[in-house]
Order: structure tokens, then C-alpha cells, then sequence
């Protein structure tokens, strides 16, 4: 009986370990995994897959970033120095001008027709002045040797200086139309881009009318405020990085011109103005612009990606591959950028790290090789 009951035992012991045999050798083959053991593979060492970089040696920049308006550099109204009508308009609205372009013309035939006639009047009075002249002289000689009153030389002479005067204010209206007619000729003051037109082709135009809107835009500037902290950090002649919304992609540099001597008391900044080069005409004043200026430069720095950092509790940690070993490694950061971050302590330029994966990893751990 007993006999029995052992062998029994032992038979479903059998029959159960068969069966646990089976489910583990059948999950093994639905999820594709050998059926031998790891056993079987001496020597193996089991790796973690990471992703690896170098530390990098570059120039880091510590920046402060400000927001500002676009101003141009010049702007100014365009309006006539003298009255007249609108004979041309010589550009169009929106366009790009070059300096001392004729922008409009006023009607100048009458003022051309008064220069005309002052130019044949001062001709006459010339010509009556080198008559009076020599009646002036020859009094004077006959009059000092007594052959003529002194009546008839002051009257000679009187008539010398009035043709004389003449002459004078003749010459004067000549220059006052001459300068008339080329303030017909209205020009643009500078180079750039010239706004919508206020008057048209025939209008008539009182001296100051508001003709048209020019700007100069291949320099602009950008007014922007920073932290008071910032004041002993920022200078005239610093280098300025702005961006704007429309150009995403790009980048416009400039520097530093301005720094209000004023700290505003309410906010506790400062004004800083910056000039901004625009040679492509791209900006445009009244845009909205953030303004990046470098306040300091860290020179060939070990940079590396800030996804490399591991923080704890004391600080952040690297993992520095050494024959395919990972080794956590304590460093000091400095500046950051976005992406990137500065490592005053802990690691060199060239060393490599784990950029990515340190989730599976542990000091110590074998990393695998590139793929």
C-alpha cells in the first residue's frame, strides 16, 4: 500500500513538472526566445544600449535677453520748401529710393519766366552801372582840378552806388528764384523706402505740406529694457544677436549705441537701445524683436548636451565610456544654452559620454558598441 501511494506520488510529480515544462518551452516559442539556456553560451557578457557623444570645445557665450520695438534709424516727413502744384510724382509707393532721387516736381514755368526777366533786368543794370562808373570817375578828375562843383561829382556819384544797388538786389532775386526752382525739385534726403503718397499729379501744395513718409532702413535699432542687475554687464560697442517673428530662421546683428543713464524706479530696468544691420531690407520698422546681447565669452569651454546630465541630489553626474564602461562621473556646470550646457569640472574635451539611455544604466555597466 504504501508502495503504491509512493510511486503514485512520485508519477504525478512527474506528470506536473512535464506540464510546467511545456507552458515555459511554449511561451519561449511564441515570444521567439531559444530554447537553450544562457548556459549554453559561455563567455557572454550582456550589454546596455546607449546613445554616445563627445564633449565638445567651443566658445560659450553668457547672453541676456531683452524685448523690444524696431525703430528706423531715420525717418522723416517729406514736404515742399516752396508753394506750387503737383507736376510728377517719380516713384512708387512702398518702393526702395536712392539717395537724391527726384521724388516730385512742381510746376516752375512761372518762376522760370521771372528768372528770365531779373537775368535780361540785371543786364540792363550792369550796363547802366559801367555807364554811371565812368560819369562817376570823370567827375572825380574834373572835380579835383577845380573844372566841376562838387554838386554835380556827389550827384555823379549817388548814381554810381544806386546802379550799384541795383545790381546787387538784382543779383540776389536771381539767386532766390534760381534756389526757387530747384526746390521745385523735391529729392529724397537718403536712401530708402518711401511710404504711402498724401497728394496727387495737379494738386496744389502750400510750403510744409505732408507729401509722403520715408524711412532709412538698412540700419534699424531695437529699444529694449533689462533687469537693473544687468548694468555693470552691458556696454556701448557690445554685441547685439536679434530675431524676429517673420524670420524665424534668421538672425540680425548689431550693437549696443545706447544706455539710459536713468534707472526706471518702478521697474528697476534699463533702457538699452541697440543698432540692428538689415542690408536685405528683411525688418521693418515698428516690428516686435527680441534682442540677445553677450554679455561675457567662456573660451574654449567643454561643452556637452544637457540631456547628458544626470541630477541627484548633490549635484549632476556623467557617464564617462571607458573600454565600453560606463563610470559616473561628478561635474560643475556653467552657462546654459538651450540644449547645451557648460562643464567647468569633471570632464575634457573629447572624452566620451552617454548623451541618451542612462535609464538602464548603472556605474559600472557595459555599454554596447556602435552599431
Amino acid at each position: 500500500m504504501n508502495d503504491w501511494s509512493a510511486t503514485t506520488s512520485m508519477e504525478r510529480a512527474a506528470r506536473l513538472a512535464g506540464a510546467v515544462l511545456g507552458v515555459v518551452c511554449g511561451a519561449m516559442l511564441l515570444t521567439g526566445l531559444p530554447l537553450q539556456a544562457a548556459s549554453d553560451e559561455p563567455g557572454r557578457t550582456s550589454c546596455v544600449k546607449v546613445s554616445k557623444t563627445r564633449v565638445k570645445s567651443r566658445d560659450f557665450r553668457k547672453t541676456v535677453t531683452g524685448i523690444g520695438t524696431l525703430r528706423a534709424d531715420q525717418r522723416v516727413m517729406i514736404r515742399p520748401e516752396v508753394a506750387g502744384t503737383i507736376k510728377e510724382v517719380h516713384f512708387q509707393e512702398g518702393t526702395k529710393v536712392a539717395q537724391g532721387q527726384v521724388l516730385f516736381q512742381l510746376e516752375r514755368v512761372k518762376l522760370e519766366k521771372r528768372l528770365k526777366a531779373r537775368q535780361a533786368a540785371l543786364q540792363e543794370a550792369k550796363a547802366n552801372l559801367r555807364g554811371a562808373e565812368r560819369t562817376f570817375r570823370r567827375q572825380q578828375q574834373l572835380y579835383k582840378r577845380d573844372l566841376t562843383s562838387e554838386e554835380v561829382r556827389d550827384q555823379a556819384q549817388t548814381a554810381y552806388e544806386m546802379a550799384q544797388a541795383k545790381v546787387k538786389r538784382l543779383q540776389a532775386e536771381i539767386q532766390g528764384l534760381t534756389e526757387r526752382l530747384e526746390d521745385t525739385s523735391i529729392t529724397a534726403p537718403f536712401a530708402g523706402f518711401i511710404g504711402e503718397r498724401k497728394v496727387d499729379r495737379g494738386e496744389w501744395v502750400d510750403v510744409g505740406t505732408a507729401l509722403a513718409t520715408m524711412v532709412q532702413v538698412d540700419t534699424l535699432e531695437i529699444a529694449f529694457t533689462l533687469p537693473e542687475r544687468y548694468l555693470g554687464q552691458i556696454e556701448e560697442g557690445q554685441r547685439v544677436t536679434t530675431t524676429v517673428q517673420a524670420h524665424p530662421d534668421k538672425t540680425f546683428p548689431g550693437r549696443v549705441f545706447f544706455l539710459d543713464p536713468i534707472i526706471e524706479n518702478q521697474t528697476r530696468s534699463l533702457q538699452v537701445k541697440a543698432s540692428v544691420d538689415n542690408p536685405d531690407g528683411l525688418l521693418r520698422p515698428g516690428g516686435f524683436g527680441v534682442a540677445e546681447v553677450v554679455v561675457d565669452t567662456h573660451r574654449d569651454a567643454a561643452v556637452i548636451p544637457e540631456e547628458a546630465l544626470v541630477p541627484t541630489r548633490s549635484g549632476y553626474r556623467v557617464f564617462v565610456i571607458e573600454d565600453s564602461v560606463a563610470h559616473l562621473q561628478k561635474v560643475e556646470i556653467g552657462l546654459r544654452r538651450p540644449g547645451q550646457v557648460e562643464v567647468l569640472q569633471g570632464l575634457e574635451p573629447g572624452q566620451r559620454i552617454v548623451k541618451a539611455g542612462h535609464i538602464n544604466l548603472s556605474d559600472g555597466a557595459t555599454v554596447c558598441p556602435e552599431d
